[in-house]
């Protein structure tokens, strides 16, 4: 069972965070590229103004319930399995119900989902506790 928020330290939630939005710097290029080379055009910008307000929204909720979850006394098989479950699930939820001609759209939402996730982290974990010290 995953313990409470106040069990993560916070040395380890400033490392995930800055973790996560150098993932986000680094994948960005390698989901774009595809669709760079191919072009966008402007049935793309149109499910784009859904797709990135969408991932930002969803980032953000992401970053707020899941920075705070420990799984350190959960059995790492479990949670392999489990990632890996999703992972699978998810891929195929998103080629069964995302139009082929919506994929470039929806990229854009996943690019916009990693950055909020990691902005996000970063402001709550790095920069928030620099500007506004713990009272002691």
């Amino acid at each position: 069972m995953p313990t409470p928020s106040n069990a993560v330290p916070n040395e380890e939630k400033r490392t995930r965070a800055i973790w996560t939005l150098l993932l986000a710097f680094v994948m960005t290029p390698i989901l774009l590229f595809p669709h760079a080379v191919d072009g966008l055009d402007a049935g793309t910008f149109d499910g784009a103004t859904v797709a990135v307000p969408v991932g930002l929204a969803l980032g953000v909720v992401a970053a707020v319930l899941l920075y705070d979850l420990d799984l350190d006394d959960v059995n790492q098989a479990i949670v392999l399995v489990a990632i890996s479950a999703f992972i699978v699930v998810g891929t195929a939820l998103v080629v069964t119900f995302v139009p082929r001609g919506a994929m470039p759209a929806f990229t854009l939402g996943v690019v916009a989902f990693g950055w909020a996730l990691g902005l996000t982290g970063v402001a709550r974990y790095v920069l928030w506790p620099r500007v506004r010290p713990a009272s002691g």
